[in-house]
């Protein structure tokens, strides 16, 4: 996954658990490697696998 613009915002959702989680979600900040950043709508970041995500919108 990579942001071709700053000004871009890409909604995501986590795999947890064996799940797709409605519950988590955030908003890409980053990527390097195959590893996003991602600010979730708690305020917490996190580092997950781009195979973990799926774009919500």
């Amino acid at each position: 996954m990579k942001l071709l613009d700053e000004h871009q915002v890409v909604r995501v959702q986590l795999w947890m658990n064996g799940a797709w989680r409605r519950s988590i979600r955030g908003t890409v900040i980053g990527s390097h490697e195959g590893t996003i950043g991602v600010l979730l709508d708690t305020g917490e970041y996190i580092d997950v696998p781009e195979d973990r995500l799926r774009i919500v919108s």
